[in-house]
């Protein structure tokens, strides 16, 4: 699920009742309260799913949004331990073009050609319904029953804009005026250059729409799961719902998901379904982050793997949590010349950075190549609103040594010999643009 918070899922208690159906899995599954990304936007999340690995050891970041091909990476595993494999992106930064299929028996760029889809459907979605079809068309007409299957999907109703089908538009908004104006893919420069502004109660209509998106989301996942049902396949398949990270409302005087590493956007819902066979006991309060997906699915599969570079990915199958979350974001190049070519006189100094952050215990470390840095006591401050970092000198120093090691430890030397490579092709960059990553 492309950009859902953990906070906004009823299942871990939100308010609003947005996921009745994955409400009633999570009722039979393992429901993580401690999953974190290793990034806060799109590409570098998946790619460490897919290849357990963190953004320094994989590449995939601001600066080159490719995943290289000398990684190994989990469909490769299971293609070659001779699992179908079959991947369904709506989002055009995990397609093809950018080699998130390397590996995939069948990798379908469900991004491609959405308006044309949506017209034959009559459904106005992000993609979820056209999915929804070839789904079912590929479990009808193109698996191999005499395999066991590896299924991707990427979702990307909650992915701004916010744009619901219309029955769901109305669905936590009572606002009379029209929608249209918060049904837009908000401009990060416009409103960090503070060339509008929005109010309390705009993000609070963003949010109703952001909320409505997941309900519908919700539906569709819970069609697929009594699809699975009735085609009795329940009894032998493990489901994992996760998103890749989450979205900022006005937090920290942001929006979206870019520029910071916050948990609001680190933080993400991990549900792990397994069959009545496996009777283990894993503990839910466990610290794990997403790319332990990648081992985790290793080990429930018996599969084998040798790489060049030091997994860090661990199994949640061996009931360990992680003494330490990382993270990181790189400098966002294109967003940094659109200022420049936008408002040449706005400082955007402050966004023009690398940020990396260690969790531990009760405190959270930030670390910005501009000095911004921050320390925060996340056991009483979980929003992340108190910088401490001047009260507890001696606490932020420890932690910024041990993300320096980490850091210098992990860095894959092969990043710095690849060549850069930029996204050429058109209908991707339209894709891209549409969404945000790309001004």
């Amino acid at each position: 699920m492309d950009t859902v918070r953990k906070d906004h899922l009823s299942c871990y208690g939100y308010y609003r009742e947005t996921t009745p159906n994955i409400d009633k899995i999570a009722e039979k599954s393992i429901i993580f309260k401690n999953a974190y990304s290793c990034a806060p936007w799109t590409a570098p999340s998946h790619a460490s799913i897919f290849t357990g690995l963190f953004t320094c050891q994989h590449g995939t970041n601001q600066e080159n949004q490719f995943l290289r091909k000398r990684l190994l990476t989990i469909s490769e595993i299971l293609t070659n331990r001779g699992y179908e494999t079959v991947a369904f992106s709506n989002n055009g930064t995990i397609s093809s073009h950018t080699y998130f299929d390397q590996g995939f028996s069948n990798f379908f760029d469900m991004w491609k050609d959405l308006y044309k889809k949506k017209y034959a459907y009559g459904i106005q979605d992000a993609g979820a319904f056209a999915t929804e079809q070839e789904i079912r068309n590929w479990f009808n007409k193109k698996r191999n029953l005499k395999r066991p299957f590896f299924m991707f999907i990427n979702y990307m109703e909650a992915h701004s804009p916010y744009n619901p089908p219309d029955t769901y538009k109305w669905l936590y908004t009572e606002q009379e005026d029209s929608l249209s104006k918060y049904i837009i893919q908000y401009d990060y420069i416009d409103y960090l250059a503070k060339k509008y502004k929005m109010l309390k109660n705009d993000f609070e209509i963003s949010k109703a729409l952001y909320d409505a998106e997941i309900n519908y989301l919700d539906k569709k996942i819970g069609d697929f799961y009594n699809y699975l049902k009735e085609k009795k396949l329940l009894e032998n398949t493990i489901i994992i719902i996760t998103s890749d990270h989450g979205e900022q409302f006005g937090e920290h005087g942001l929006i979206g998901h870019q520029f910071s590493v916050y948990n609001v956007l680190l933080k993400v819902p991990l549900i792990l379904y397994l069959p009545k066979k496996y009777n283990i006991n894993i503990n839910e309060d466990n610290f794990i982050q997403l790319l332990d997906i990648y081992s985790t699915i290793i080990n429930f599969t018996d599969s084998k793997v040798s790489n060049f570079i030091d997994i860090q990915s661990i199994s949640v199958k061996n009931n360990k949590s992680r003494n330490y979350i990382f993270a990181e974001y790189y400098k966002p190049e294109k967003y940094i010349n659109e200022f420049k070519n936008r408002y040449p006189d706005f400082n955007a100094l402050r966004y023009n950075q690398r940020i990396r952050s260690i969790q531990h215990e009760n405190f959270k470390y930030i670390w910005t190549s501009n000095s911004y840095d921050e320390f925060y006591n996340i056991l009483i401050d979980e929003q992340e609103k108190n910088n401490i970092i001047s009260l507890k000198k001696e606490n932020a120093g420890n932690l910024k040594n041990i993300l320096n090691q980490w850091f210098i430890n992990n860095k894959s030397k092969f990043i710095e010999i690849d060549k850069k490579k930029e996204i050429t092709n058109k209908e991707l960059i339209e894709k891209l643009r549409s969404i945000g990553y790309i001004k």
